[in-house]
């Protein structure tokens, strides 16, 4: 999805499309907690240091990963399957924060 979104688009689509999704499930927790948390995310990714960051965390594979992540969160969602929801977003915010980490 995000490759074709990028092919017609360009980048910033994308980004926006990706921007979306997580807009869209926060609230949809009903939990204060998470929304909280997308807050705190969101405004990182809008900061400058993030775009430093991006550059060196993302790679063709890792955004492979992470839209194959946003699949399986997007699916558990639409089929009402909240455990696997958790536990997929779970597993997505772990392999964000390696890539992170791992930039240097």
């Amino acid at each position: 999805m995000r490759q074709a979104l990028v092919k017609q688009f360009g980048e910033p689509v994308a980004t926006l499309w990706d921007s979306k999704l997580h807009a869209a499930i926060a609230p949809s927790a009903h939990d204060a907690f998470v929304e909280l948390v997308y807050h705190a995310i969101l405004q990182v990714r809008q900061s400058t240091e993030w775009n430093k960051v991006e550059v060196f965390a993302v790679t063709p594979d890792r955004r492979k990963k992470t839209e194959a992540d946003h699949r399986t969160i997007f699916e558990a969602i639409r089929d009402r399957k909240g455990r696997l929801a958790r536990d997929a977003m779970r597993e997505h915010l772990e392999h964000i924060g390696q890539y992170i980490s791992q930039r240097g």
